[in-house]
């Protein structure tokens, strides 16, 4: 049977050769890309995008109503379904089935579904190092991750994106990973998974710390440059 290496390979190289491909990139300490990005089977049915922001209530003796004065602001979570499938049982069939299906190019419908909950929930689990002139194991940092959702401007939504950017990519930590088993081949390979993921953004790029900003998107024609169309803002001093 082939192995969890050239069957997530195949899940994730093959599969997806749509226009639109949600994927995510492993980066390391430094910020750079750590291997190829893997692209999701199939596109989320829905994302959800929730962003944090604290106000501190300021009463104004003899005012009507309080002045707010901005704190901080919280966390922002992207969260979507990833659904995983399989049509034919990989264990039944021969020890070159997967190179049989990726020649007639159905290795996208036929992936070892294992291998991608493997893949996920190492997003979940820090690194292991040693302490300097000790071999006590100490946990690193979480992996960092590229997320790109194609044409969703998720980047410019962050406040992270600057002229030169991404528009449609944000750097942020796994939170959560459920999976979902919904059904399996009579030899218990699974053959539906689903994926409930959450990601957070995070400020950490490389070896600095970029908070997000608002990017007035108003100035030297923004909005028209990447979005190709003119946004206007009236009422601003």
């Amino acid at each position: 049977m082939p192995g969890f290496t050239s069957l997530t390979q195949s899940l994730f190289s093959k599969v997806n050769e749509r226009k639109a491909s949600a994927s995510l990139q492993k980066l390391g300490s430094n910020g750079a890309a750590d291997g190829k990005p893997l692209r999701f089977q199939y596109w989320p049915e829905s994302i959800q995008d929730t962003k944090v922001v604290n106000w501190a209530p300021r009463d104004i003796p003899g005012g009507s109503l309080p002045l707010y004065q901005w704190i901080n602001s919280g966390e922002r979570i992207i969260s979507f379904t990833a659904v995983f499938s399989c049509d034919m049982d990989l264990i039944q069939g021969e020890d070159k089935l997967v190179e049989r299906l990726e020649a007639v190019g159905q290795a996208g419908r036929n992936v070892d579904i294992r291998g991608a909950a493997i893949w996920l929930r190492e997003f979940m689990l820090p690194g292991v190092g040693e302490l300097e002139g000790s071999e006590s194991p100490i946990s690193l940092h979480p992996a960092k991750i590229l997320l790109e959702l194609p044409k969703m401007g998720i980047g410019v939504t962050g406040g992270m994106t600057k002229a030169d950017a991404a528009f449609d990519q944000m750097i942020c930590i796994m939170t959560t990973c459920d999976l979902s088993y919904d059904a399996f081949f009579p030899s218990g390979l699974p053959r539906v998974m689903t994926a409930s993921l959450s990601f957070a953004q995070i400020a950490q790029v490389g070896n600095a710390v970029v908070f997000p900003g608002n990017q007035d998107m108003t100035k030297d024609g923004g909005a028209e440059k990447s979005f190709g169309y003119k946004l206007e803002v009236t009422g601003r001093g």
